[in-house]
């Protein structure tokens, strides 16, 4: 960044101005001259007067000159560095623009915020009570964890038992389906063959009656 002189381009001019007054002009002295010539003054007291003041101001001239060659020197350096420093304003203006503006943003946004906090506030407050009272039963699910693995543990292994004897009921139901299927084949001969010998059954109990009779009286005879 570049060093900015104390010196503003108007208090130079105002200064330059200055020192330009410091010495007298001929008006003034003439001004002077007719002032003291009014008053008691003699020629000589307003000649001695005023030789005592060139003398005066001849004497401050060389320091006046010098002073006044320092200041037109800061002036060149001020002029010289007035572009740098004009195009720097204009970047910190254009930057202040914009921290304005973003302040501005942020304010509008704080402003949202704080319009919206009450409801966030008593969101974060059911979220809050709803956390505790999950954590809370986490802690009693926790408690009865072992037990509830335990009996998962029993469960499974009666599932495993269920299922060995489910697929043994399984093979059973199999080998009765083909069992069944072997039967239900042979169940039409069967039928018949039974229907047969139905028809013939009348025949064969009177033939077994009549045997039985003859038997009966054969055998009373065998006796006597």
């Amino acid at each position: 960044m570049i060093k900015r002189s104390v010196y503003t381009r108007d208090q130079l001019t105002q200064e330059i101005s200055l020192h330009k007054r410091s010495a007298y002009t001929r008006d003034q002295l003439t001004q002077e001259i007719s002032l003291h010539k009014r008053s008691a003054y003699t020629r000589d007291q307003l000649t001695q007067k005023t030789l005592r003041t060139v003398v005066v101001h001849k004497k401050e001239y060389p320091a006046v000159k010098k002073e006044y060659q320092d200041v037109k020197k800061e002036y060149q350096d001020v002029k010289k560095e007035y572009p740098a420093v004009k195009k720097e304003y204009q970047a910190v203006k254009k930057e202040y623009q914009d921290v304005k503006k973003e302040c501005q943003d942020v304010k509008k946004e704080y402003q949202d915020v704080k319009k919206e906090y009450p409801a966030v506030k008593k969101e974060y407050q059911a979220v809050k009570k709803e956390c505790q009272d999950v954590k809370k039963e986490y802690q009693d699910v926790k408690k009865e964890y072992p037990a509830v693995k335990k009996e998962y543990q029993d469960v499974k292994k009666e599932y495993q038992d269920v299922k060995k004897e489910c697929q043994d009921v399984k093979k059973e139901y199999q080998d009765v389906k083909k069992e069944y299927q072997d039967v239900k084949k042979e169940y039409p001969a069967v039928k018949k063959e039974y229907q047969d010998v139905k028809k013939e059954y009348p025949a064969v109990k009177k033939e077994y009656q009549d045997v039985k009779k003859e038997y009966q009286a054969n055998h009373y005879v065998f006796r006597l």
